[in-house]
């Protein structure tokens, strides 16, 4: 007991431990009973708690018990604050998707992230469903800003009752559009423009490289809200989420292919640096999703394979 309080007193706050969300074994640092039994309800809700780092005394005092802690302690399901707490998730690759795993299950009723409802499609956007095909090589076509504008408005329309999803364009090439980083309006679907300026070489950064990239046309980033997502209050507000970001890029490529153009996609970002290029609040977003859409370019005796 001694040395427990001693260890509390050492720790000027703690925080819960990335590495909680790791496979068993994976990591034989951490206390195999953390992971070996379900938490109970009062340890999910210390967790959710400790996601910002807190003291000792300040879990007491938002009705936790003393107990709880100091065994949450010594199972490491907490651990001392790091000097680095802003990029310790990404170091772990986790990053901040716990927010949404550890909601307090007290206040369920007031989820916001609900699963995606059903959508009734037209006729031509299940054709666009049906026919479409991943694009990895991308004309130097430019898009017209015609389409560009077109393209955000339906954008808009398929991220309406989602306010914890924001897009991000970067322009690669549009017509009488200036290259940069463009922020979509969710209340009138046009896109401005935050910073001017060529992003390719800041581009495959984000995307580690990934040549598919190049071409005419704009690239998108869905972003995750951070506050508005954490009043997803429901234990299953991380899948819940997950599923509206897979339907939100589903109505983004089907938009991409009705009027005309390829698009490709891909999780695999670095959010650092694409936090970075995009210029976001690490604290309240983090981003998620990569679409390239641009003209396709159908290279000679290659073959499309269906999404």
């Amino acid at each position: 007991m001694a040395a427990r309080n001693q260890r509390c007193a050492r720790f000027e706050k703690m925080i819960t431990s990335s590495l909680l969300f790791f496979s068993p074994g994976t990591h034989p640092s951490l206390n195999g009973q953390s992971l070996g039994r379900h938490l109970t309800l009062e340890e999910i809700e210390l967790l959710s708690f400790y996601m910002t780092a807190h003291t000792l005394s300040a879990g007491v005092a938002a009705g936790f018990r003393e107990k709880t802690i100091r065994s949450a302690l010594d199972a490491k399901l907490l651990v001392e604050e790091e000097n680095t707490v802003g990029t310790r998730w990404e170091k772990h690759n986790w990053q901040r998707a716990a927010f949404l795993m550890f909601a307090p299950a007290r206040h369920r009723e007031h989820a916001t992230a609900r699963p995606p409802t059903a959508y009734q499609m037209t006729q031509d956007e299940l054709c666009a469903t049906i026919e479409r095909r991943t694009t990895r090589f991308f004309s130097n076509q430019p898009i017209t800003a015609e389409t560009f504008l077109r393209f955000g408005v339906a954008a808009q329309f398929h991220l309406r009752g989602k306010p914890w999803f924001s897009i991000y364009a970067v322009v690669q090439q549009v017509e009488t559009l200036p290259k940069g980083i463009y922020r979509l309006d969710p209340g009138t679907g046009a896109f401005h423009c935050q910073r001017q300026g060529d992003a390719h070489s800041e581009l495959l950064e984000v995307v580690h490289g990934q040549w598919w990239l190049s071409g005419s046309g704009f690239c998108l980033f869905l972003v995750l809200n951070l506050d508005a997502a954490r009043t997803s209050t429901s234990p299953d507000g991380y899948v819940d989420t997950f599923l509206a970001l897979g339907q939100a890029g589903q109505a983004l490529v089907r938009s991409a292919c009705l009027l005309q153009l390829g698009a490709w996609m891909t999780p695999a970002i670095s959010e650092s640096k694409c936090a970075a290029l995009l210029g976001l609040d690490v604290q309240r977003q983090e981003a998620l999703y990569f679409i390239k859409v641009g003209v396709p370019e159908q290279p000679h005796g290659a073959r499309r394979s269906p999404i």
